[in-house]
């Protein structure tokens, strides 16, 4: 649960099955292949919006453990997008 929303912007959390990143040297890796249950969180920025962001979010995992994330995020200008040359 997004419990502190960022100032500028749109937050939200999903619930979906994703496959692990372990470090291919990490013995690990092997999961990688697997699915899993995951979260994404997506950030949509205020449209204009560049500079320092801020989330925090609330989390219970499978295992019953509570945690708090903060996440600071810097976001970049959109790149500006130029007409087609006839």
């Amino acid at each position: 649960m997004v419990t502190v929303p960022p100032k500028h912007s749109a937050a939200s959390i999903e619930s979906r099955q994703v496959n692990p990143a372990s470090p291919q040297h990490s013995p690990m890796c092997l999961c990688n292949q697997l699915l899993v249950a995951g979260l994404l969180v997506n950030y949509v920025p205020t449209s204009g919006f560049s500079g320092e962001d801020a989330v925090t979010l609330d989390e219970l995992d499978h295992g019953g453990q509570h945690h708090i994330l903060h996440f600071t995020l810097m976001v970049s200008p959109a790149a500006q997008t130029l007409p087609a040359k006839p």
